[in-house]
């Protein structure tokens, strides 16, 4: 049971990282089409490897949806990603004030455009001392 768990926490971060590297890859100076073709190749599989799987662990379901949400976000894959913004709202108030929960919160504030998604991320940001102050100034940067 460990190593499953191991494997899709692995699973989990590879999907983050592939994701956030193809959604931010535009803002690179070396940008080659062929490599956008294979992160969104990889992207697309892993998105379709881990959109089946659960978590009993609330942290652990949130960083699923969080990884899911970015990877259908930058495949442009919305009738899925509607699935999972459903799933991320439910496991929402599981979730203790963290650096986590201020992200799926932005997140879903620009899918959605629900303003008080905006207004909680806002306020976890500026009051919970755990998160950094460079994810506060880059959050606030996007909800204003």
């Amino acid at each position: 049971m460990q190593q499953s768990h191991h494997m899709l926490k692995s699973q989990i971060d590879t999907l983050y990282a592939k994701a956030h590297r193809l959604l931010y890859a535009l803002d690179e100076d070396t940008c080659y089409a062929d490599t956008l073709g294979t992160l969104r190749q990889q992207v697309t599989i892993l998105v379709n490897t881990l959109i089946k799987q659960h978590s009993t662990n609330p942290e652990e379901e949130a960083t699923l949806c969080l990884a899911l949400l970015l990877g259908l976000i930058a495949i442009n894959d919305n009738e899925r990603k509607d699935t999972i913004i459903t799933r991320t709202i439910k496991i929402l108030p599981q979730l203790p004030p963290t650096t986590l929960k201020v992200q799926l919160l932005t997140y879903l504030h620009i899918e959605t455009t629900d303003p008080a998604y905006a207004h909680q991320a806002r306020l976890i940001a500026t009051t919970c001392k755990d998160i950094p102050k460079s994810i506060q100034n880059d959050i606030m940067q996007v909800i204003g």
